[in-house]
């Protein structure tokens, strides 16, 4: 995983903002890959007898609302460094 995000991360963004000037799409798609891998590994890779952990629906609803919160600024960000940052 960690020599994925290296070639990734190390090599492609740093290829296309030299070339480019900009992340382009598949550089986007692959690092968000690679972030949503590198987050689940635990679920993903994890033994199957973790304890359950059970929560309330108001717990649930924060989670979910500050996971797509930092979804949509991550987002926003890959597309302000690759794509709308060259317009400047």
């Amino acid at each position: 995983m960690l020599v994925a995000a290296y070639v990734i991360f190390g090599i492609f963004f740093r290829r296309d903002y030299i070339l480019k000037g900009r992340l382009t799409s598949f550089s986007i798609f692959v690092g968000s890959l690679i972030f949503f891998l590198w987050g689940g590994f635990p679920y993903i890779y994890g033994p199957s007898d973790w304890p359950a952990v059970h929560v309330g629906s108001l717990l649930k609803i924060i989670g979910l609302l500050i996971l797509l919160g930092g979804l949509a600024l991550m987002f926003s960000v890959m597309i302000w460094l690759g794509l709308l940052r060259t317009c400047d």
